[in-house]
Order: C-alpha cells, then structure tokens, then sequence
C-alpha cells in the first residue's frame, strides 16, 4: 500500500508528489503505476525528495536501467 500525499501531479515525463512528514514515521512508501507503449530498454530516473522549508531534509535513489518486454 502507498502513504497517504497531499496532492500529486502527474505529467507525461514526471510524477510530483506533495505530503506532510512528521517525524514520528520511520518512512514513508509512494507507488506509481507506469505503462510502457513499447517493448524495450528504458532509464528509471533518480527518485528526490526535499523539504520546501528545511534543507537538511532530503534524499535521493539513484537511477537505473529497467527492461520493458511484451507479454
């Protein structure tokens, strides 16, 4: 199951997530649904988060290459 987020805006190339943290949740979990059009070898970009308000709040997945193949 995801967290709960305040607002998501999702485009063609990006989903912004917008949530509350406090500090008494050890992590939070997003899940997106994503759909190929083709078959094929594609990059996963870097997954970031920041605080609006305090920059010692922050992290950062790093991207990797994910195969799409039909089925």
């Amino acid at each position: 199951t995801s967290s709960s987020f305040t607002y998501q805006d999702v485009r063609d190339d990006r989903v912004y997530t917008y949530f509350n943290y406090s500090y008494h949740e050890p992590y939070l979990v997003y899940r997106i649904q994503l759909n190929a059009a083709y078959a094929g070898r594609y990059y996963l970009p870097t997954i970031s988060t920041a605080s609006m308000y305090d920059n010692r709040i922050s992290t950062s997945i790093p991207g990797k290459w994910v195969e799409v193949i039909s089925g």
